[in-house]
Formats: C-alpha cells, sequence, structure tokens
C-alpha cells in the first residue's frame, strides 16, 4: 500500500496482541526499579476480566476466584494464574473447554456470600448499638458527676477541715498532757501523805503501848549504865510518848461519845474503830492543798479556744462527721481513737475524786460522762451492737478509771479502815456490773485485783501486831496489858472480815493463803492458844466462823473442810474438851458448859467439818444435834 494508507490506517507495530504485550512485558529486567509494578495476572484472559470485573465498578469486594471462573477451581483445571511467569504461554496448555455454568451455582454462592455479608453488617450493628449504650453512658456519668460535682467538693473540703481540726488538736494535747500529769501526781501526792501520816501515828501508838506495858520504858529511863545524854534523850522520848498517849486516850474518848450518841444500845469491842481521826492543822492543811489543785485545775486549759478544751465541742465535731459521713468515720476508726482523745479531759475531771473518801462524788454524776453518755446515738432505731461507740465509755473506764483505782489502792488504801474497804469493793462492784470491761481477763482488771493483794501483804508485814504476856501480867488488871492485847486482837478480826469481805473479786487461794494462812492461823489463833478459854473465847470463834464466806463449804465433799481451817477445828475441839473438864459439879454450870459445847458444834458444823463435830456428840441427843445442824 501507499503513503495514503500509511496515513489513514494503523501501522502494525500499534497493533500489539494482549500476548506480545505480555512477552514485553515480562522480558524486563527483573529486581525493583521505579516506574514499574507488577502485572495483573487478570491480564491473561481480558475478556473475562472485563465480563466479571467491569472497570467502573468499585463497589465490590474482592470477590472468590471460584464466583469468577466457575467450577474451574474445584475441577481441578489449571487457571491462567498458575501459568508460568517468565515466558510465552504455549497454545496447547489453555483450556480447550470453560468451566460450566449453571444458575443454581451462581445463585447457591451469590447467598453463601449475602449470608456473610449479612453476618458481618449484624455484628457491625451490634457494634453499633453497643456504642450507643456506651455513649449514652458516658453522657449520663458526665450528666451525674456535673450534678455531684458539689457534694465532692464539699466532702474533699470537711475532710480538709477534719485533718486541720485534729491535727490542732492532738498538738494542743500533747501540750497539756504534762501539766495534767503533774497535777495528777499532785493530788495523789497530798492524797497519800494524809494516809502515811495516819498509818504512821497508828503503828507509833502501838509501838508505845508495847513499850508501856512490857516496862521497858521505865527500864530505860532507870538504866544505870546510862549516861547523862543518853538519859536526857530518854527522858526526851518518854515525854514524847506520853504527850502521844494523853492524844490517844483523848480521841478514844471522843469516839466513845460519838458511839454513845449514834449507837446507844449497840455492843462494842475496842479496838474495832478506826483511829482516822485528823487534828486541825491537818485538816486546814489538807484542804488548803487540795483548793491549790482545783485552781490550778481551772487554769490548764484557760488560753486554749473552747473548740480544743470544751468536750462536748470536740465530741459533737465527731459526731456530726458520724452522722453524715457514715462510711468515712467507720473506716477512719474513730470509735478506737476518740477514748485517747477524751482520756485528758476524763482525767483532768477525775484529779480529786477518791471513792475511799466519805461523801465521795459518784463517777456517773460528773460532766464528762453525761457528755459521752449517749455519743453517736440519735434514738433507739440507731442501736447497732458492732458499733464501736458503744464501747465508749466501758473503754475509758478500763483505761483511765481501773489505772486511778490502782494508785489510790497502793498509796491511800487502809485495809484496816473496814468504811474504805467496803466503799472500794461497793466501787468495783458497780464497775464490774455496769460495763463489760471490768471482767478477771481484762488486763487492767488483774492490775488493780494485784495491787489489792500487794496492799494487804504490806498491811500483815507492818500493820498486824500481836502482844504475847506473861499469865501474871495479863491476869493483873491495873497494869493494863489484858486490854492491850484484847485490843490487837478485836483490831486484827476486823482486818479478817476486811480481807475476806474481797470473796468473789480476789482469787479463792490467795484469799486462803492471806485471810486464813498469813492472818487467823499467824496471829489470831496465836492469841487464843495464849489466852484462858472461856465463854470470851468461845464468842470470838463464832464471831471468825462468821467472817467466812459461805461459799466455801458449799463446794466441799465428804466431811473435812478446808485445810486451811484445820488448826481452828483443833482449838476448837480442845476448847470443848477444857470447858467439859472444867465443869463443876452444880447444874448451872453443867447447864453453861452444854451450852457453850453446842456452839462449839455448831461452828464446826457450819464449816463442814464434821468428823471433829462427831467426836463431841457424845453427850448430845439426837434432838439437840438436828436442832444444832439445821440452825
Amino acid at each position: 500500500m501507499g503513503a495514503g494508507a500509511d496515513q489513514k490506517g494503523t501501522s502494525v507495530p500499534q497493533v500489539m496482541t494482549q500476548y506480545q504485550l505480555y512477552v514485553q512485558q515480562t522480558m524486563q529486567p527483573s529486581g525493583p526499579s521505579t516506574g514499574t509494578s507488577t502485572p495483573d495476572p487478570t491480564s491473561y484472559y481480558p475478556q473475562q476480566q472485563y465480563a466479571y470485573y467491569p472497570a467502573e465498578s468499585t463497589a465490590y469486594p474482592a470477590v472468590d476466584q471460584s464466583l469468577v471462573y466457575g467450577s474451574a477451581y474445584a475441577t481441578g483445571v489449571e487457571s491462567p494464574q498458575e501459568q508460568p511467569m517468565g515466558g510465552v504461554p504455549n497454545a496447547l496448555s489453555l483450556p480447550t473447554k470453560l468451566p460450566e455454568i449453571n444458575v443454581e451455582g451462581v445463585l447457591k454462592r451469590l447467598k453463601q456470600r449475602l449470608e456473610s455479608i449479612q453476618e458481618i453488617h449484624n455484628a457491625h450493628l451490634r457494634e453499633s448499638d453497643n456504642n450507643s449504650e456506651r455513649l449514652q453512658d458516658a453522657a449520663l456519668s458526665s450528666t451525674n458527676l456535673r450534678d455531684t460535682q458539689g457534694d465532692v467538693s464539699s466532702e474533699y473540703n470537711f475532710f480538709q477541715e477534719m485533718r486541720g481540726y485534729v491535727r490542732d488538736l492532738v498538738e494542743c494535747l500533747d501540750e497539756k498532757l504534762p501539766l495534767i500529769n503533774g497535777l495528777e501526781t499532785a493530788a495523789l501526792t497530798i492524797s497519800k501523805n494524809r494516809a502515811n501520816q495516819l498509818l504512821e501515828r497508828r503503828q507509833q501508838d502501838i509501838k508505845d503501848q508495847s513499850v508501856e506495858f512490857m516496862g521497858m520504858s521505865h527500864k530505860a529511863a532507870a538504866g544505870s549504865n546510862m549516861n547523862r545524854s543518853e538519859k536526857k534523850a530518854a527522858r526526851v522520848d518518854e515525854e514524847a510518848r506520853q504527850r502521844r498517849g494523853a492524844e490517844r486516850e483523848a480521841r478514844r474518848a471522843r469516839r466513845r461519845r460519838a458511839r454513845k450518841t449514834e449507837n446507844q444500845f449497840q455492843e462494842h469491842n475496842h479496838g474495832t474503830s478506826s483511829d482516822d481521826e485528823v487534828t486541825d492543822s491537818m485538816l486546814v492543811k489538807f484542804k488548803t492543798e487540795k483548793e491549790c489543785i482545783v485552781t490550778e485545775q481551772a487554769k490548764v486549759f484557760e488560753d486554749v479556744e473552747e473548740e480544743f478544751c470544751s468536750l462536748p465541742a470536740i465530741v459533737n465535731r465527731f459526731q456530726r462527721w458520724k452522722f453524715s459521713q457514715g462510711d468515712s468515720y467507720s473506716d477512719a476508726y474513730i470509735g478506737l481513737c476518740l477514748p485517747k482523745l477524751c482520756e485528758p479531759f476524763v482525767r483532768l475531771e477525775l484529779l480529786c475524786w477518791n471513792p475511799l473518801e466519805a461523801n465521795s462524788k459518784d463517777m456517773e454524776s460528773f460532766p464528762w460522762y453525761d457528755t459521752l453518755m449517749f455519743y453517736g446515738f440519735r434514738n433507739e432505731d440507731d442501736y447497732d451492737r458492732e458499733d464501736d461507740d458503744i464501747k465508749l465509755i466501758p473503754r475509758i473506764i478500763e483505761k483511765i478509771v481501773l489505772p486511778k483505782l490502782s494508785d489510790l489502792v497502793e498509796e491511800v488504801w487502809d485495809p484496816m479502815s473496814t468504811l474504805q474497804t467496803h466503799r472500794l469493793i461497793d466501787t468495783l462492784h458497780q464497775l464490774a456490773q455496769d460495763y463489760p470491761t471490768i471482767s478477771a481477763d481484762n488486763k487492767n482488771t488483774q492490775l488493780l485485783l494485784k495491787s489489792v493483794v500487794m496492799r494487804i501483804r504490806r498491811t500483815l508485814d507492818d500493820d498486824v501486831y500481836m502482844p504475847l504476856f506473861p499469865a501474871e501480867m495479863l491476869d493483873n488488871k491495873a497494869s493494863g496489858a489484858n486490854g492491850f492485847l484484847q485490843r490487837q486482837f478485836w483490831s486484827c478480826l476486823k482486818l479478817l472480815g476486811n480481807l475476806l469481805s474481797w470473796h468473789g473479786l480476789v482469787n479463792k487461794e490467795q484469799l486462803l493463803e492471806l485471810a486464813i494462812d498469813g492472818l487467823l492461823n499467824r496471829y489470831l489463833l496465836l492469841s487464843l492458844n495464849n489466852s484462858d478459854v472461856d465463854e470470851s473465847s468461845i464468842a470470838k470463834c463464832d464471831r471468825i466462823v462468821s467472817s467466812l464466806p459461805v461459799a466455801w463449804f458449799e463446794e466441799l465433799e465428804g466431811d473435812s473442810t478446808l485445810r486451811q481451817l484445820e488448826p481452828l477445828c483443833k482449838y476448837l475441839k480442845y476448847a470443848a474438851g477444857h470447858i467439859q473438864s472444867q465443869a463443876k459439879e452444880s447444874d448451872a454450870d453443867r447447864k453453861k458448859s452444854r451450852l457453850l459445847v453446842k456452839l462449839i458444834i455448831k461452828q464446826l458444823v457450819n464449816m463442814k467439818a464434821i468428823d471433829h463435830a462427831l467426836k463431841l456428840t457424845d453427850d448430845i441427843s439426837l434432838k439437840d444435834m438436828k436442832q444444832i445442824v439445821t440452825s
């Protein structure tokens, strides 16, 4: 063809088959290069590409190749993509038969694809719903946080305020505690000095009487071996002894007049009254020192703001915390901390409290007790047994009152005083009855009872004295020795009753050791054995037996009494035999002797010493024995 054909037609190089284009592309150098891209394997069969993947359509995702090429993949026919990429495809290797495509297969695959897409769509819907719910929850939480922002802010301010208040309160109490400790020591010292003065005076009186009746004073004054200075000192001592004796007799006379006024017809045994009369100078000094303590007591918190020195103001703050923020109040264990915070104020109010004194103020009448009695309770419906605030006052009694009582027992209490002993025992019984923390297992209770036992031991060692006089001196009524002996006996018998009053508080074995072994067998029986057996001796034994706790004998089995009471039983047997042997022939003497023996048998029966009582019943009828046992 000519030039016209070249212009109107298409040159041969411009018309290239797809295979030639493929060869040209695959013959290019391998390896990464700029501007080149991996050929699309679908270019092998461009008619299929255009049939199933229109160029203008981008709405469908990658489709399973089995849907595009029919069942060729299922029948094992080699697809065009599996042909080697390095050379020209062989015409013989091309499929000669297209896979069969039917409507059912296409519909089945479309249905499977649709179900898969629907599952994905449903998952997206569920995720969308969850996101919507979370969004709503977030919006609601945001609204709630905005609404509660004010409450949280107020709570934060409240806790910051309480933190600062507690810190300032603790600093204030740390500063005032040394002052309170000093006042407590001073108040205890005042009572201790007064008690020691009375104790020393009583011991000196006993010593003076012992020297007087033993004749030691006269021997000392008339001693031929004394020089002038020694005789002068002896005269001075004698004059002081006589002065103390006159004061002692004057106090006894005043007590006798007081007894006649109060109890005109009551029998009294000399030695059973406590010589606790104080002189006017001692009384004035005691009152002056006590007033100084009270004055200093009022000055302790005078430079402190009321919110830090007033117990009602302090507990009201914590009570408002409990009512407004109950959970945080419990988490902070305020119920356990309050007794420690209240301790300085309670101790300050109890500075001069002494239950051993007459007309002592009842502990429950103090202001601190009224303040703390109903702390933390608005009405009866709020009562909770697990609430620590219920134990506020019991803990204060345990931590403050019991140690104070221990100090009073060690330094002030006089076991020889029946009034002081009964006041102390009544106080302990009331505390044990009203407050559950006062029990035998409590540490402070054990320390208090230990102080009681130690104080009794000291009394037995220092204050008990039983003189031993010759028989001729006791028979001499003018000497006064017998009167001194009787006074000491009844004083020891009074102490025995005081010690046995601790039954139920002090351990039984300790009480038997102190009262029976340490006092009855050591001193009282010694006096009885060195005195004549008569009606007064049997009366003394009756007082001894009647003072013994009945509970000791209720637990006994058999016919024997307590081991510690065997010496008393033997003395009663001896006394009964002596009375029977000394009975005269007259009917009156025999009747009197018979009555005394019956009284002795009754005493033995009351002590459950049946074995000893049976040995004395030879002359006693069964009717009398029944009357003795049942009376």
